[in-house]
């Protein structure tokens, strides 16, 4: 995974250079060997078929039909789109191009995977103890953990503080699953640990905000 998002975050770097080596060639190569003559870019773009035409007749040939031209215009704006795409990616990737921590205690798959026994651990005893409210709210509230935790984005790509604060919120977690392991489990406590986790959380996201 890490080495997929590196590849990617390169192509992102070397798109737009790529979009304009394919632009060149395309403007160099392809159109003046189908036409015998140079376009300028504008012209494909805003110029009507007839003008191109007119553009394209010699005193020798009459060059190209109808559909070859508009096949030509809708290159050329596939390849403009294409290249404000490449502009666009490029920034968003540089904008958003941050070293991922080596400090976490425990990695995304690691966090992923205890959220995952903890909504196990709370949906069997609610199951086993289904007139049992408490169990009930116990269950929906690692449900809502979970997705809350899907949904923040991955832990280790802030300044240290951030990440001494993620570290914090896996041992909460570590601790939230060591308490819903005990069968016996006290409501109280476990419903403080939620509460306290949530507060951590919305702590981190205010702390990303000015980071």
């Amino acid at each position: 995974m890490i080495k997929l998002q590196s590849k990617n975050k390169y192509l992102a770097y070397f798109a737009p250079v790529i979009m304009i080596i394919i632009g060149i060639f395309l403007y160099s190569v392809i159109l003046p060997a189908r036409y015998n003559k140079v376009i300028s870019l504008m012209d494909w773009l805003f110029s009507g078929t007839d003008n191109i035409i007119a553009t394209l007749r010699s005193a020798d040939i009459v060059l190209g039909q109808f559909y070859r031209i508009l096949f030509t215009k809708i290159l050329v704006w596939v390849w403009t789109i294409g290249f404000l795409f490449s502009l666009f990616w490029c920034g968003y990737t540089v904008q958003n191009s941050k070293e991922k921590s080596g400090n976490l205690l425990i990695g995304e798959d690691g966090k992923k995977a205890m959220l995952v026994r903890i909504v196990n651990q709370a949906e069997k005893y609610y199951r086993l103890n289904k007139s049992n409210d408490d169990s009930k709210l116990i269950y929906k509230k690692a449900v809502i953990l979970e997705s809350r935790f899907l949904a923040c984005g991955e832990f280790g790509y802030g300044s240290y503080d951030i990440t001494e604060l993620e570290n914090h919120i896996c041992n909460k977690l570590v601790e939230l699953e060591k308490l819903l392991s005990d069968a016996n489990y006290d409501y109280a406590e476990v419903n403080d640990k939620y509460i306290g986790i949530h507060n951590l959380l919305e702590e981190r996201e205010a702390m990303l905000k000015h980071y």
